[in-house]
């Protein structure tokens, strides 16, 4: 049998925890970015942008909570894998966000 302690047992769960919400929310950021997207398009050349800051802000703090979930995911070791895609997407997705937000302020 495999000598597994309590504490190591307790983060491992703890890790797949983690794992699994970093996932959701990289799925929901996900798809939160494209109707942010499809919002920004439709909105650009209107002179009243402030109605594209509250879903840049709501997909930012998706994807950051998902990054944030995906680097505990990756510091307990579980599913690193699937933790490390996580994370990746995350960062991207915050990315595209902040280039959007750098596009509105410079037009």
């Amino acid at each position: 049998m495999n000598n597994i302690s309590d504490n190591q047992l307790q983060e491992s769960r703890e890790g797949m925890g983690s794992v699994v919400v970093s996932i959701l929310l990289m799925i929901i950021a996900f798809i939160l970015t494209l109707f942010t997207l499809l919002i920004f398009f439709r909105n650009y050349t209107s002179p009243n942008t402030i109605g594209i800051w509250i879903p840049i802000g709501i997909t930012s703090a998706a994807s950051l909570a998902g990054l944030l979930f995906g680097r505990n995911a990756l510091r307990t070791g579980a599913a690193k894998g699937l933790s490390l895609l996580s994370t990746i997407v995350c960062v991207l997705l915050l990315l595209l966000e902040a280039g959007l937000a750098v596009s509105l302020l410079i037009k």
